[in-house]
């Protein structure tokens, strides 16, 4: 009964105080209004997907020991992780181009202004990448998201591009190196048999004819494979753009319905707050008047 009471008298409270708390709304929407309208700078968004589809070869391909392993993810056997992509697409390399062609159009900006103007995401189960950019003037929104997403795919080609040069020259130089070894167990196996027969050394000099011819054709093989690849032009699919931005017409922030929605309920809080307060003092003011 106590608690039905107590509850009674807080909301004749609130109402007998609805005028003080309409006043703290209003003030406070009038506040945010303001904020929200006139002082916030409108921010534009522009989106442009890209796709990824072959992968990068990493550097320390030399250092490996497993040519056969490394020719086979080159051809798309393995690809790279979409959140290696990620990681080159805000590159300082990528960023510098990008600028660079900002500048072109009259544009100044440096790299880290560029970096937080630009999102990445992964859109969820697929090879695509969305970027975003955000800023006040949706034509330089646009602008950018379009020179990155350009730079980024030409970049990744371009890196590609001389990552198969590599893979190729190596191939070629093992290939000859393979070559001659063949070569050199042909000779030495003809020499041989000009000789007197001697069983373990004929085995020898078989085997290792044998594994000369087979290293010599798995190179020949592999080097005619990426010969292959590069004319039907796997090497510069890497990234491509799916969809460019256009030019976004209504600003993404600031939200001013969801700011002004929360003007009015923190009004409305303060509002409540300075009622109750208020009527707290009154009645602890009467009962130490009372006491005395």
């Amino acid at each position: 009964m106590e608690e039905e009471t107590s509850l009674r008298e807080l909301l004749e409270v609130i109402f007998a105080g609805k005028w003080i708390i309409m006043g703290f709304t209003i003030i406070m929407l009038l506040f945010t209004g303001t904020v929200t309208f006139f002082l916030v700078e409108p921010k534009y968004e522009a989106k442009t997907v890209l796709v990824f589809n072959t992968m990068q070869v990493p550097e320390s391909y030399q250092d490996t020991g497993r040519l056969e392993t490394l020719i086979d993810n080159y051809s798309g056997a393995l690809q790279v992780g979409i959140q290696d992509y990620i990681a080159l697409a805000k590159s300082e390399a990528v960023l510098t181009r990008v600028v660079q062609r900002l500048q072109t159009d009259h544009q100044e900006m440096s790299l880290k202004v560029l970096a937080e103007k630009i999102k990445i995401f992964n859109l969820l189960d697929t090879n695509l990448l969305e970027i975003t950019v955000k800023d006040s003037s949706p034509q330089l929104a646009t602008e950018i998201a379009n020179a990155f997403a350009k730079e980024f795919a030409d970049y990744v080609r371009a890196e590609n591009n001389r990552n198969s040069q590599k893979i190729l020259t190596l191939l070629e130089e093992q290939r000859e190196i393979a070559r001659a070894d063949f070569v050199s167990s042909v000779e030495e196996m003809n020499n041989f048999l000009k000789e007197p027969d001697n069983i373990v050394k004929r085995e020898q000099l078989q085997f290792r004819l044998d594994m000369a011819k087979q290293s010599y054709a798995f190179y020949e093989r592999k080097h005619r494979e990426l010969v292959a690849a590069e004319a039907m032009g796997l090497a510069k699919s890497s990234v491509t753009i799916v969809s460019e931005a256009d030019q976004p017409i209504a600003p993404v922030a600031p939200r001013k319905k969801l700011s002004l929605g929360i003007g009015v309920c923190l009004g409305m809080l303060l509002g409540i707050f300075a009622v109750t307060f208020r009527r707290y003092w009154v009645v602890s003011g009467l009962t130490n008047k009372q006491s005395l």
